[in-house]
């Protein structure tokens, strides 16, 4: 079995590259690789490259997983100071087929509903989605969002 970890994520459109913080890197076992001399210019607080991470939502209780391939859209930057555990960018959002509905203040990835806010005061896990994150045979990580995971 794997063991949950609540970590917080966020949907960033702007954003050309997925994210992950190092201390999850580091509480997870993640290997990551050094980033070319290229991308450091490019990305200066990039640590490194965690290579075809793959995600799975939770759904009341049932596992999708929504990126099991080799694309390098799946590639996340390790950062060392990022405010949330994982930022998910424009291209992997492209890649698992993301719809925004803002008229409708959700987001649909395959189908799934993610709501734009989520009442703080719940406490209980949520009904509609959480994110889990594992490496190969790593451990699971469960997302659950604070308060508002979209600013347009």
């Amino acid at each position: 079995g794997h063991k949950p970890y609540l970590v917080k994520a966020l949907i960033d459109t702007s954003s050309v590259e997925n994210i992950i913080r190092k201390s999850l890197v580091d509480k997870l076992g993640i290997k990551y690789s050094n980033p070319p001399k290229y991308f450091k210019k490019k990305i200066k607080d990039a640590l490194g490259i965690v290579e075809s991470l793959k995600l799975s939502f939770q759904f009341k209780g049932k596992n999708k997983l929504v990126s099991g391939s080799d694309e390098v859209f799946n590639d996340f930057v390790d950062y060392k100071e990022s405010k949330v555990d994982f930022v998910l960018g424009i291209q992997w959002l492209c890649l698992h087929e993301t719809k925004i509905d803002p008229y409708n203040e959700k987001i649909l990835i395959y189908g799934r509903v993610i709501p734009f806010y989520k009442n703080l005061s719940d406490d209980l896990e949520s009904d509609i989605s959480s994110l889990n994150i594992s490496r190969g045979n790593h451990t699971l990580c469960k997302t659950k969002r604070k308060k508002k995971i979209l600013d347009m």
